[in-house]
């Protein structure tokens, strides 16, 4: 069976869900259509002009990257920049663009789990705790005949979504009123005159950022003329937070540990280190990609030792001030490693989908840091 990019992008939300992005994040499609078909997909670090490109030659379909391609407001689309390049491919040759970007990052089984787990670490708790965010609630009164169609219509959007689960709806019976003014055109009942029908309200989850496209495509199928609808703000709780601390197996030297560390992420020219080598550490942080901002939170826990990328000076001088330390890997080799690892993933995901899928990982990324030695 040949998916869709929709029903692609229904497994992702299962392994990376878009509720647990950051408010400042640009997750989910970047470009492309629900409705295109998918037979090989391709997980990658960054959609860069030659990610893609190769992307395209190799007959991908969808690309699933851990960096948005769009991450600011775009004012226009030029041809002949690279972000207009990507798009003008990508739109010619059928390949949709997928990114999980912070919600893959603390998602179980994501990235900072990857991470973790790749170094050592067992009984993992979040480094900075879930924060209360927002999402919504559309809820919309539908005559009895057309309650499956606008029940499609908003699951088609994405919407109902809680957790691994999709489309979670909630339905309870009832009676409107309505009185149809002059020159309406009623879909039952009489102008001028009170007039009641049994409704069924429908009610569903979504995101904020998916509330003007989630009420337009119910409004399609909608048959009243002005459709009665509420959109309620709700709070959830962010259960998998920013990050992860863990034990390690045995308590090591912080020199032994840096160097076990850049072992296991590949690393041949080493990784950065501020500390006492011979400090003893048990307790380990982690955060993937820049983690400079996470400073303050590292020092607050009981953690040993910092390991994260793009560590700023005066972030990374406070640590040795306070007695801790800190290994630096590179924001690339932090998180490089979401890549064979989403693609098995979503090849275990495909094969209990039964879908005719290829999966593929881009091989072309390199960190764009090299060493000089002198």
């Amino acid at each position: 069976m040949t998916p869709t990019v929709s029903d692609i992008i229904e497994l992702m939300e299962v392994i990376a869900p878009v509720q647990l992005a950051e408010s400042w994040d640009n997750c989910g499609l970047q470009v492309g259509r629900r409705q295109w078909p998918v037979k090989h997909i391709r997980t990658a670090l960054d959609p860069l002009p030659l990610v893609v490109s190769d992307a395209v030659d190799a007959g991908v379909d969808f690309l699933v990257t851990h960096h948005p391609l769009i991450f600011k407001p775009v004012k226009q689309i030029d041809f002949g920049s690279d972000l207009g390049h990507i798009i003008q491919q990508v739109a010619d040759h059928q390949l949709a663009i997928y990114a999980a970007h912070t919600n893959l990052d603390k998602a179980p089984q994501g990235l900072n789990d990857i991470l973790a787990a790749r170094i050592g670490l067992e009984s993992l708790e979040p480094l900075v705790a879930g924060e209360r965010s927002g999402s919504f609630k559309l809820v919309v009164f539908v005559p009895m005949s057309h309650i499956q169609v606008v029940t499609d219509a908003l699951v088609d959007t994405g919407a109902g979504r809680i957790g691994s689960y999709s489309g979670c709806t909630f339905r309870s019976e009832g009676v409107g009123t309505f009185i149809p003014g002059p020159g309406t055109n009623p879909f039952s009942g009489q102008r001028g005159q009170m007039n009641k029908v049994a409704e069924m309200r429908i009610e569903a989850v979504l995101a904020g950022a998916d509330i003007e496209n989630v009420v337009a495509a119910v409004q399609a199928v909608h048959p009243y003329e002005s459709m009665a609808y509420d959109v309620y703000p709700l709070v959830t709780l962010d259960q998998q937070g920013i990050g992860r601390i863990g034990t390690l197996k045995t308590e090591m030297k912080l020199g032994a540990f840096a160097q076990d560390v850049a072992r296991k992420l590949n690393l041949d020219t080493g990784v950065r280190v501020v500390g006492d080598p011979q400090r003893k550490i048990s307790q380990v942080a982690v955060c993937t990609g820049s983690g400079s901002s996470l400073t303050g939170e590292f020092l607050a826990t009981g953690a040993d030792v910092y390991v994260s990328g793009d560590m700023h000076y005066h972030d990374a001088q406070a640590i040795e001030a306070a007695g801790r330390g800190l290994v630096d890997v590179g924001h690339f080799a932090s998180e490089r490693i979401m890549v064979p690892a989403l693609a098995d993933r979503l090849r275990h995901a495909i094969a209990e989908a039964k879908y005719d899928v290829v999966v593929s990982t881009c091989a072309m990324e390199t960190d764009p840091f090299q060493f000089v030695t002198v």
